[in-house]
Formats: structure tokens, C-alpha cells, sequence
């Protein structure tokens, strides 16, 4: 299991979501597209996550409660997989009752599909837009390789560090990160009625590499 790694490390406190200044901005809901960064990198990346047939037979597991959970989680990352043949994504947003991806049209395409998970079923809801090859936070990879053992403790620690008095969202964003030298980063996000947010952000191997809490 992946552990939350500690560095003390507070950067990107002026930073939210991807190429954002607020820890919210990456919020979308359905049928929007994702706001795109100021910040951008200079390298490019390949996708080499798993790609089947969308048709592939395998049972998931039921999906009960929460989606932000380790097991639940996984279990949207294989309706994705059914749906588009592919763990490979430009960027995932797990809510607690649905959950939003963009994932390229095909192995190596330089375009994107929007897809939707809600009440167990992951479907496309229409293109997304185009992978530009000269952005290296736009470069898709395989979500299956993020932390996802570590979430119950970086929502935990999230709960406890980011000062969201009553939080009434909670959200997990995962993408290159502009403000982690565009390497995948899984975000949790806390924010409540009046407003306050904040988050909480991990590399791949589950290290702690920003921390912005509720001002």
C-alpha cells in the first residue's frame, strides 16, 4: 500500500486546481469543459494505460455509498475502461455521487472525449476538445498508476489539515499538474456553503507536495 509521504513542503499556496488560482477551479460539471492553465510545461508525454475493448466482459464491482473510496474509485476507473477501452486520461473528477473524465478518442490521438459515470454506468457525452503535443500538462497517462490506496488517508488528513469548517463537497482531481512540474498529481478538494476550500495534493508514489487550506 502507497502511504501519504510528508515533506513540509506548502508550495503552489497561490495555486488551486489545474493552472488555476483558486483550489475549486477544477471543478466542472457536466457537458463543461475544463478551463485550461496559465502556467505550461515544455515536455510531452505518451499514454500507456491499459486498452481493451470497450466491450470487454470483466465484472465490476458494485458500487455502494461514497464514490471516494479506494475500492470505488477503482470500480469508475473500470466503467471508464468498459466505455472508452482505455485507463489512459487527460484528467479525472471524482465527486461523491458521479464522476467526470476526458480520455483520448484513441491510443496516441491528439483529440479527447468527454465521458460521465453516475448510478454505476460510465457513458460518452460528446467530444472534448484537442491534446495540444506542445503542452506538457495536457499529455494523457495511466490513471490505474495514481496512489489510489492512499486516498482514505489524504482524505483524512485533508479533513484534519485544510480548516473547511462543515465542508459540503468533497472532490478528487487527477492531471498533470502545472504546479508539479506537470507530472500526475491527485488532488482532494474540501470546500462548504460559505465558500471556504482547500486542498490537498500527492505525487504518483504518495508524497505530499502541496497543501493549501481554507484562509
Amino acid at each position: 500500500m502507497v502511504n501519504l509521504i510528508p515533506d513540509g513542503d506548502n508550495g503552489g499556496g497561490t495555486s488551486g486546481a489545474k493552472g488555476g488560482t483558486s483550489p475549486t477551479g477544477a471543478a466542472r460539471t457536466p457537458g463543461q469543459g475544463q478551463g485550461q492553465g496559465q502556467g505550461r510545461g515544455t515536455g510531452t508525454g505518451t499514454g500507456t494505460g491499459t486498452v481493451t475493448s470497450p466491450s470487454a466482459a470483466a465484472s465490476t464491482p458494485a458500487v455502494r455509498g461514497s464514490l471516494l473510496t479506494t475500492a470505488n474509485v477503482r470500480a469508475v476507473i473500470e466503467e471508464f475502461r468498459r466505455a472508452s477501452g482505455t485507463t489512459t486520461i487527460k484528467d479525472l473528477t471524482v465527486y461523491e455521487e458521479y464522476a467526470l473524465a476526458d480520455i483520448p478518442t484513441r491510443p496516441g490521438a491528439k483529440t479527447y472525449d468527454e465521458y460521465e459515470y453516475r448510478a454505476g454506468v460510465a457513458r460518452k457525452t460528446g467530444p472534448g476538445g484537442t491534446i495540444s503535443a506542445d503542452d506538457a500538462d495536457e499529455q494523457p497517462f495511466d490513471v490505474t498508476t495514481m496512489p489510489w490506496d492512499s486516498l482514505p488517508a489524504l482524505m483524512k488528513r485533508g479533513e484534519r489539515d485544510l480548516k473547511v469548517d462543515d465542508p459540503t463537497m468533497r472532490y478528487v482531481v487527477v492531471d498533470r499538474w502545472t504546479f508539479n512540474d506537470d507530472r500526475p498529481t491527485l488532488r482532494f478538494y474540501l470546500s462548504n456553503a460559505y465558500q471556504a476550500s482547500g486542498y490537498l495534493a500527492v505525487d504518483a508514489s504518495g508524497k505530499v507536495v502541496s497543501t493549501l487550506p481554507a484562509s
